[in-house]
């Protein structure tokens, strides 16, 4: 689940619905290089949300806006 402003919620639902491939497919791949050391624990799971915030960020918002205000795990 994405964290987002109330005022993005229509806009950055369209935009993943559409890009939910390339999403995807990254997500994926960065998590099967990790390591289940590099995901234990409250630091690794910070980590883990943050690379893939800046990620989801970067590849939905090229001109670098940062809508994704976090990434939560349930």
């Amino acid at each position: 689940m994405v964290a987002v402003e109330d005022t993005d919620v229509v806009e950055i639902t369209e935009l993943m619905t559409k890009q939910k491939a390339f999403l995807k497919s990254w997500l994926i791949g960065y998590l099967s290089d990790q390591t289940s050391k590099q995901v234990g624990g409250r630091v690794g799971v910070n980590r883990l949300r943050r690379e893939i915030r800046d990620q989801f960020n970067a590849m939905l918002f090229p001109n670098g806006e940062e809508k994704i205000a976090d990434i939560l795990f349930d």
